[in-house]
């Protein structure tokens, strides 16, 4: 079905490009809510909104981006953390940056369903990939900023029990 809408939304010649790219994301993202949310999740939702908005970011109310942004929230909150969405702020600076650079190697006079499939191409694989690559890169870091304080760590423990 999802398959169907992209193809239908290649087809229909009125749809600019931007729209066609929206109903592939869609068809990408999760499926819509099966009934009401809760309270909590409501409130995840609004800050979230509240937060695209401060961004200046055109976003479709339905995105199901939006949802799966404040269920990223909602997910901290249950965890016991106290924050709003600005918690993002910095992930949404790198994905603009990465966004416009993705988009930008799409030649605007493409035609529709070359544009179409790079653009999903490009999610599909390279978010996959910036996941990849984002461990990789704390995997680096945590290496750099944490193998010095546990040897160090491990030293002072051998010395302490060697004079014990």
């Amino acid at each position: 079905m999802a398959v169907r809408a992209v193809l239908d939304a290649i087809a229909d010649q009125r749809l600019p490009t931007g729209a066609v790219v929206g109903v592939a994301h869609r068809a990408l993202g999760p499926p819509p809510d099966a009934g009401p949310v809760g309270e909590d999740a409501a409130r995840a939702r609004a800050e979230v909104d509240r937060f695209l908005a401060e961004l200046g970011w055109r976003v479709a109310p339905d995105a199901p981006s939006r949802r799966a942004l404040a269920d990223a929230l909602l997910a901290l909150w249950r965890l016991g953390r106290e924050v709003d969405a600005e918690v993002f702020r910095p992930y949404a600076k790198v994905a603009d940056e990465l966004a416009a650079y993705e988009l930008a190697t799409i030649p605007a006079a493409a035609p529709r369903a070359q544009a179409v499939e790079q653009a999903v191409v490009g999610t599909v694989v390279f978010e996959a990939a910036l996941a990849a690559l984002r461990r990789l890169a704390q995997a680096h870091h945590a290496a750099a900023r944490f193998s010095g304080n546990e040897q160090g760590k491990r030293s002072h423990d051998t010395n302490r029990t060697a004079h014990s």
